[in-house]
């Protein structure tokens, strides 16, 4: 009786640590994807900061000086917003494998669903590996209620509960920082249509006042 008990514990503690990495790269991967979007969210500031002060720091004076110069801005813009859209692209690819970590943590989300990763028994209830549940109370950091399919509802620990990807929150960040990456695109664009409107006014003004 005695080594059976020690077997079960030990084969329960066994399956936690899995649980643990299960948990612990899901953290990892919601931390980095946070992350990467907040560098991003970052660099699209930087950018349209910089853009904007260097289209107004180049004269529209219809010198052809100028053309050259606002010729690098443009140039190096594109090459940048393309390095940035790339960025986007792989965000948004992101998104969709991010669990949604903040529901483990939030009440008012409740209920959302979750599946059972190991089996769980405790002598009076059984949840299969990869039984689908629903969680509908999680005020307990380490004991939840979940209701399974059948509409039963049982009390099981929350590590064993994974919480299947996409994060919508996740999604719509991404989605949200895609959009703002061509908004801010279309701006630089709208400054130098501007700048050039100026430009070639200017230069056409120069070219009529000039007696040759």
């Amino acid at each position: 009786e005695l080594s059976a008990e020690v077997h079960g514990t030990w084969s329960w503690v066994s399956q936690l640590a899995d649980l643990n990495r299960l948990h612990t790269r899901n953290a990892g991967d919601y931390q980095a994807f946070h992350h990467s979007a907040y560098e991003l969210n970052a660099m699209l500031n930087s950018r349209a900061s910089s853009s904007s002060s260097a289209i107004a720091a180049i004269p529209a004076n219809g010198m052809l000086g100028s053309i050259k110069r606002i010729n690098t801005v443009l140039t190096d813009n594109l090459a940048q917003f393309n390095r940035l859209w790339q960025l986007s692209v792989d965000l948004t690819q992101r998104s969709r494998a991010v669990v949604p970590l903040h529901l483990r943590f939030s009440t008012d989300a409740i209920p959302f669903a979750g599946k059972n990763v190991f089996k769980f028994d405790d002598g009076e209830t059984v949840l299969e590996p990869g039984e689908q549940v629903t969680v509908i109370d999680n005020s307990q950091s380490y004991r939840w209620t979940v209701r399974r399919s059948d509409g039963s509802e049982v009390e099981v620990p929350s590590t064993c509960i994974w919480l299947p990807p996409a994060d919508p929150q996740a999604v719509e960040l991404a989605i949200g920082l895609r959009r703002k990456l061509l908004n801010t695109w279309s701006q630089v664009l709208n400054q130098l249509r501007q700048w050039s409107a100026e430009f070639f006014d200017s230069y056409l003004s120069r070219m009529i006042q000039n007696p040759v």
